[in-house]
């Protein structure tokens, strides 16, 4: 292994928001000598020539996969490889690997972490891997306002120093100036609502299914991802237009520029990339009021955020009755369109997101 001056640690190069402001945080220190070390199996190669073009990868998974002797020894080993660098800093994202390298690094290796959200309740993530290790990192950044607070309480709850807030910085995601394209042919003369997600239980596609089978009559849902149709019930399914994973931008932005809605059903998010990209295509967002999406959605004139209730019928029913009241709205639709595009392009650029992360990383 050579000589690095960043070592990131991440899951995944496949589709995905994150996957994608990954990407980006490696290129805004492209120029120095860096390197991804990757932990998961990843479902598709949707990054991978991306993040080697400017980087060196390493793939893992399958030396780690196993929580066995060899792991420790993998970890012993990457680390005295690390303390034999003069000033390597090594990022880190929701990756345990990562967190359980730490006590093998001797103090001159900076380690800075990033979040894009915290886990839910019920599991264990990031947050807790790296629990008996926060005076260890240097640098804790996170992608909204509403995630520092989040931290402020789980420090209070797990008794850490609350004066280790001081590490936290908040840089939010970005958005891509959108693409002039010409439009697509709408076969069903329905206003179009995208739906769009890697496949995970946190996204609750089966929600997202039971709302297209109500408003079938009123709209054309369209579902960009992977296997989606799986978690969608049977006699639903020929409701929908299944498109599968898009991993061409172009064509993708097709679909941002023809959409009329963008519905997301998430239990968890942080600062989902997909509404910032539907948005700066004029894509107006109904989505679950989950992580950061209110900084996103700040009023009514942006999006509509429906309450993130323990009962998912009643979330249906919410979800249901929002689409109507718009769609018997032609000109706040309208209006809404030119508001969510001018908001992103304003307030998440992609030139600001850079300087940010380039600043924070090397002065770290």
């Amino acid at each position: 292994m050579e000589e690095f001056e960043f070592g990131f640690f991440f899951n995944s190069y496949a589709t995905g928001g994150a996957e994608k402001v990954q990407l980006e945080i490696v290129r805004s220190v492209s120029d120095k000598k860096t390197a991804v070390f990757f932990t998961n199996l990843c479902i598709n190669e949707h990054y991978k020539s991306d993040f080697e073009a400017c980087s060196i990868v390493h793939t893992i998974y399958l030396a780690i996969r196993k929580r066995d002797f060899y792991y420790s020894f993998i970890l012993k080993n990457l680390a005295k490889r690390m303390n034999a660098m003069k000033h390597p800093k090594i990022v880190g994202c929701d990756c345990q690997f990562f967190y359980d390298l730490l006590p093998y690094l001797e103090p001159h290796v900076t380690v800075i972490d990033l979040f894009h959200t915290l886990v839910h309740s019920f599991e264990k993530g990031p947050e807790h891997w790296s629990l008996n290790r926060v005076e260890r990192i240097q640098k804790r950044i996170v992608i909204s306002y509403k995630l520092r607070k989040d931290f402020e309480m789980f420090y209070l709850k797990n008794g850490v120093k609350l004066s280790l807030l001081d590490r936290i910085s908040t840089i939010h995601n970005f958005v891509d100036l959108p693409l002039s394209l010409a439009p697509i042919q709408n076969f069903s003369n329905k206003p179009i609502a995208l739906f769009i997600c890697r496949n995970h239980f946190v996204k609750r596609i089966h929600l997202a299914g039971k709302i297209a089978h109500r408003l079938r009559e009123y709209l054309q849902f369209v579902f960009i991802g992977e296997n989606l149709e799986r978690e969608v019930e049977p006699e639903y399914r020929s409701d929908i237009l299944f498109l599968g994973n898009i991993s061409n931008a172009a064509e993708l932005a097709k679909w941002y520029q023809q959409a009329d809605f963008l519905m997301m059903t998430s239990s968890r998010e942080g600062l989902p990339m997909v509404l910032l990209e539907g948005m700066s295509y004029g894509t107006i967002p109904l989505t679950t009021d989950v992580g950061a999406i209110s900084e996103i959605i700040p009023t009514s004139e942006l999006g509509v955020l429906i309450s993130n209730s323990a009962d998912e019928n009643e979330i249906i029913e919410n979800f249901v009755g929002s689409f109507k009241n718009l769609l018997e709205q032609p000109e706040k639709i309208s209006d809404m369109k030119q508001n969510v595009n001018k908001f992103v392009i304003q307030n998440f650029s992609k030139e600001s997101f850079i300087q940010a992360y380039r600043k924070a990383l090397i002065q770290a």
